[in-house]
């Protein structure tokens, strides 16, 4: 019987032989062929109904609800030993490398209907489709606004019509997805069957309930600066695939940094918000959402950015603690398992040795364009350059061990918490006196006893890590920036809280979270050119930072 079969973007490479680049969205824009083209593909995917697999719906639905069988891949009916039926990985070292052929799927379809769209337009538009790749949205990228691209926002956007002499308004199809009639959005949990469209930081619980972009904005201006400096850290820090893949604590003594899925989660709660969360801040409907696939297409380049800083490291064995429609119960998954549903043949699936490289998959990253070399050495300091220059900390602001003395300090605090505790997804929130500093995120199911492998793996613990040194720097100058005035300053100041809800739908407390624990720590670092990673000490943990506050543990081993 046929299924869908992964390719990538069908069509050949450019006239140098690269593979077409995915594009930031404001960079993508510029193009105003190539995003006319890419709104009407968009339109046109979302028209198709769910029973189609290649819908915009179907494939927003692998990633959680409906739970049912997509392009037959597994059993025609969920297993008979849990009663969760979906494909995602999450927690488990295949998170990246599971979100990578999915992209790739979502992109090959963009690419047909755009290609489907400029064969009766002229050549520069049939170019523009044929170069075409799913954009990304850089969340680590913070412009002077802090704003995520109004694109991305308002209900209507203006595209470029078929002559190419005027713009014309249309329905904005990056603002949010309409649900149909046959759509699976009656299955979703609570509230959120009630409402025609998916929402993004929702008023209500209301059916008549609307996304309120300005609280969203508001998020994310406090959020992008830690956001970027997480990212950095995490690409940068972070050399084995255990502590890079997921946020499943397995962290060393020595890391200092919040894995790609850590991040990734964080940006989930971000956009959907808390109370009452909106579909993207819920695992099993996130996918419907169009933002979805601009976060995740940045997710995939940050794994290709790690990679080429990490040449010789890729997916090691571990376990998949949140159970899917083909892999069981805290089942061993390593770099050969089947990335299921993703089909590589008629009769295969693409596994993570076969998505080691991007290309493979039929695009590329900017980042890559100007590489000539095939050393790995080479391309390492080419890639870490350009992400030295994309995210690093200006460590002109770092603590330094007294006034005229290097090294630099930084200072970080380490957080853990039971994922599923409060069965909802939750922020901690960290500040520094009367200032927000970031967060760490539980992105999870709005019903995870629908999860018969969620509830067998309710203690799992998560962690993420929240960098403190640059809020030190702005809200500190005038008291002096010595090791010991910074430490007086912490004890005095450092402090958390909680935004979001419980199952049961009222607002959670600190208190709520019995798992919570928190370890500030600090190193030294000292800079290196641009192509060099700077040098860090080891980790010197502060427990009695937080004595007598929420999270202290008073023996670093205790964490």
């Amino acid at each position: 019987m046929s299924h869908p079969v992964i390719t990538g973007a069908n069509g050949g490479p450019g006239p140098e032989g690269r593979w077409q680049n995915r594009l930031e969205i404001r960079e993508f824009m510029k193009n105003g062929k190539q995003f006319s083209l890419y709104i009407q593909a968009l339109q046109r995917l979302m028209k198709l109904d769910f029973a189609n697999d290649l819908s915009f719906s179907s494939i927003g639905g692998i990633h959680g609800m409906p739970y049912v069988q997509w392009g037959k891949s597994g059993a025609s009916t969920q297993p008979p030993d849990t009663d969760f039926g979906g494909y995602c990985t999450h927690g488990s070292v295949l998170f990246p490398t599971w979100h990578r052929p999915y992209v790739a799927l979502f992109e090959q379809e963009l690419y047909k209907h755009a290609n489907e769209i400029a064969s009766s337009y002229d050549d520069e538009w049939k170019a523009a489709a044929h170069n075409l790749r799913s954009p990304y949205w850089d969340w680590a990228s913070v412009d002077s606004d802090k704003k995520i691209p109004k694109e991305l926002t308002t209900p209507t956007i203006r595209i470029m019509t078929k002559d190419g002499d005027e713009l014309v308004e249309v329905k904005n199809p990056l603002s949010g997805y309409d649900f149909h009639s046959d759509d699976p959005n009656k299955t979703f949990p609570d509230y959120l069957k009630s409402w025609g469209s998916t929402l993004r930081h929702p008023t209500s619980k209301d059916s008549n309930a609307g996304s309120n972009i300005g609280a969203l904005q508001d998020e994310y201006a406090q959020d992008c600066e830690q956001i970027r400096i997480q990212m950095y850290y995490c690409l940068v820090t972070l050399k084995t695939w255990d502590t890079f893949s997921n946020h499943t604590t397995n962290r060393g003594s020595d890391d200092r940094a919040s894995s790609l899925e850590s991040v990734h989660d964080s940006v989930h709660v971000l956009i959907g918000g808390y109370d009452p969360r909106g579909h993207m801040a819920v695992t099993e409907t996130a996918g419907f959402d169009p933002i979805f696939w601009l976060h995740h297409t940045n997710v995939d380049r940050m794994l290709a950015l790690w990679s080429a800083l990490n040449p010789s490291v890729w997916v090691t064995g571990g376990d998949q603690p949140d159970g899917t429609w083909t892999i069981s119960n805290d089942g061993p998954v390593n770099v050969l398992t089947d990335l299921t549903p993703f089909w590589d043949s008629a009769s295969s699936y693409w596994n993570s040795n076969a998505v080691r490289i991007s290309e493979s998959l039929r695009y590329t990253y900017p980042e890559f364009n100007d590489i000539k070399t095939s050393n790995p050495t080479e391309i390492m300091r080419i890639i870490l350059r350009k992400v030295n220059s994309l995210y690093a900390p200006d460590y002109s602001v770092t603590v330094p061990k007294s006034a005229s003395q290097a090294p630099l300090y930084e200072y970080t605090v380490r957080i853990k918490f039971r994922k599923l505790e409060l069965g909802s997804s939750f922020s901690i929130l960290v500040n520094l006196g009367e200032t927000y500093v970031g967060r760490v995120s539980a992105f999870t199911s709005q019903q995870p006893e629908r999860c018969a492998n969620c509830v067998s793996n309710a203690n799992k613990e998560i962690e993420g890590y929240v960098h403190l040194t640059p809020t030190i720097r702005r809200n500190y100058p005038s008291g002096g920036l010595d090791h010991g005035t910074v430490l007086q300053h912490l004890k005095a100041d450092l402090s958390f809280d909680i935004r979001g809800t419980k199952k049961d739908g009222s607002p959670a407390q600190l208190a709520d979270l019995t798992s919570f624990k928190a370890m500030p720590f600090f190193y030294s670092v000292t800079k290196g050119p641009l192509d060099e990673l700077p040098t860090y000490g080891s980790n010197t943990p502060l427990p009695d930072i937080l004595e007598g506050k929420p999270g202290h543990v008073s023996d670093p081993a205790d964490f």
